[in-house]
């Protein structure tokens, strides 16, 4: 082989390592869109009171049944949208975590992107930036 046929091979071969690590990349981004936008819901046993929350367990919509009012006291009622609170931010939490580490995944440490992970800035691609606080339904709320 001579030099001219080992340098264009030489060139292939770190165009395609390029052009799939731009794909492990935007896989990446596109993931912590995704979990970005997500968000969860609990109710209470009775169903009379549910809570969303966005991807960092802030509250994002509170929707409580008139009746709630007449069958319990101020502090029953604050204990349980707590509780509420509590259980829709770890289901929250869960999504997001299992998101995270589909992107941590991306980076074999073998691999160009692994080499890529070391790099300033791909943290923050496994970090949770503050995320929307948009109803659940909200248009904004849809990833591509």
């Amino acid at each position: 082989m001579d030099l001219d046929a080992i340098r264009r091979s030489a060139q292939q071969e770190v165009a395609e390592r390029l052009a799939g690590l731009a794909e492990t990349m935007a896989e990446a981004t596109r993931l912590r869109e995704q979990a970005m936008s997500s968000t969860a819901s609990a109710a209470s046993r009775d169903g009379m009171i549910e809570i969303w929350v966005n991807a960092t367990g802030t509250v994002i919509r509170t929707d409580l049944d008139p009746d709630t009012f007449r069958d319990r006291r101020p502090d029953e009622l604050a204990a349980e949208i707590t509780e509420v609170a509590q259980a829709a931010a770890s289901i929250v939490r869960g999504q997001v975590e299992a998101t995270l580490a589909e992107i941590r995944a991306l980076a074999d440490p073998g691999d160009l992107m692994g080499k890529a992970a070391a790099l300033p800035g791909f943290d923050s691609l496994t970090t949770a930036p503050t995320p929307s606080t948009d109803p659940p339904e909200s248009d904004r709320r849809r990833f591509r």
